[in-house]
């Protein structure tokens, strides 16, 4: 089982040599689709890489943030991440990714695809973030409607994602 970390009203950085990856989804309904935000912070609260994704599915809310963890999961991975806080805002998922609920069927096979994917990682805990202290990751998966697939930014990027996501 993965460590369950108490909900957190505002965020915080997580602990030296810890990362922490914030996700969230949003539901395109009108385009089928749905959007992605995934941001990936240091100990010392600098933004280290981020994501923005545009899926062309037609998912629900529950759906939609579950699909942003396993995104994050690979991308975390993907980057190099290896000791990792998996931060979401939505309680359900977050219950589900820990075991202290079966998950409902329409996310089982999506959690248990990121329980295996977390096992790669070296160590990792799960927390859930009151939707205020997810803010960056939101503003990410909002950004996605403008786009045909996906943007990342890895350098220089609280200035990239100033200019590009926040106005």
């Amino acid at each position: 089982m993965i460590p369950n970390v108490a909900t957190h009203t505002t965020w915080t950085p997580p602990h030296n040599p810890w990362y922490k990856v914030n996700v969230d989804g949003a539901v395109f309904q009108h385009l089928d689709a749905v959007g992605i935000g995934v941001v990936a912070w240091d100990h010392s609260g600098q933004c280290m890489v981020a994501m923005s994704k545009k899926l062309w599915v037609p998912l629900g809310p529950l759906e939609a943030e579950a699909k942003a963890m396993e995104e994050g999961i690979d991308f975390a991975w993907d980057v190099g991440l290896r000791d990792v806080v998996f931060e979401t805002d939505f309680e359900l998922l977050h219950r589900s990714l820990t075991g202290s609920i079966t998950p409902p069927a329409t996310i089982q096979n999506i959690v248990n695809s990121c329980i295996m994917r977390l096992q790669d990682f070296r160590a990792v805990q799960l927390t859930h973030i009151r939707r205020n202290g997810n803010k960056p990751a939101h503003l990410l998966s909002q950004h996605a409607k403008g786009l045909e697939t996906f943007a990342t930014w890895i350098e220089n990027i609280e200035s990239a994602l100033t200019q590009d996501v926040l106005f």
